[in-house]
């Protein structure tokens, strides 16, 4: 159930004080980073490209040839 107060879900429903939201949402946000963290990290690997190909995704760079 989440807490009025902070919107983190808590097995008793509401924290117990102010403190103990403000760590509710700290840990919220490390979750949230690492999950976004792991993301970027799967997405990265797919994103490889020769210089080739990025040179075709930049229309003013000069080409020769």
């Amino acid at each position: 159930m989440p807490c009025a107060w902070c919107g983190v879900h808590s097995v008793d429903g509401n924290h117990g004080s102010l403190a103990e939201c403000v760590e509710a949402l700290k840990r919220e946000v490390e979750m949230l980073r690492r999950e976004l963290a792991a993301q970027q990290q799967s997405t990265k690997g797919s994103d490889k490209q020769t210089p080739e190909a990025s040179d075709e995704r930049r229309p003013w760079k000069f080409r020769n040839g």
